[in-house]
């Protein structure tokens, strides 16, 4: 009995040492770098939309991916300034295809008279997660009276 576990001790260092040999004898895998694809492009991120009436104005920032798989919009912040609220209107995860261009839009609330300059976050996935930032620069004014009735 005391020969049979002697055996097998020495048959197990014996594999292990086999396995670590082995095992630093192997070839390494190489790791080829990707070239990184060309990110998603926003036409003009900072817009001027001059003057505007208080109230509800929609504007769209064109977002194109360039490159050969698609790409997504994964967020939009939603928040308020001092003279302006936004979101997106509608749902802010969009896929953009390869070559596409996508028309992104915006809703402002615009809350009183005077400039503003707001700035809006995107967030895409596009070699990894990106966040940009749009900004809409403008003018509230007060809104046009209705004809008054006599």
């Amino acid at each position: 009995m005391y020969r049979t576990a002697v055996f097998i001790c020495i048959v197990a260092v014996v594999g292990f040492f086999v396995l670590g040999v082995a095992l630093a004898l192997r070839e390494e895998p190489e790791f080829v770098a990707v070239a990184e694809e060309p990110a998603l492009v926003i036409d003009n991120p900072v817009r001027d939309i001059g003057e505007v009436p208080v109230g509800p104005f929609d504007v769209s920032f064109d977002v194109t991916n360039p490159a050969a798989r698609p790409r997504r919009i994964i967020g939009f912040a939603e928040g308020c300034t001092l003279r302006c609220c936004f979101g997106p209107k509608n749902d802010p995860i969009v896929t953009i295809d390869p070559g596409q261009t996508n028309s992104f839009a915006c809703r402002l609330e615009i809350r009183g008279t005077g400039p503003f300059e707001t700035p809006m976050w995107m967030a895409l996935e596009d070699n990894g997660i990106r966040n940009i930032t749009l900004t809409v620069k403008g003018t509230g004014i007060a809104p046009a009276k209705d004809h008054e009735k006599p």
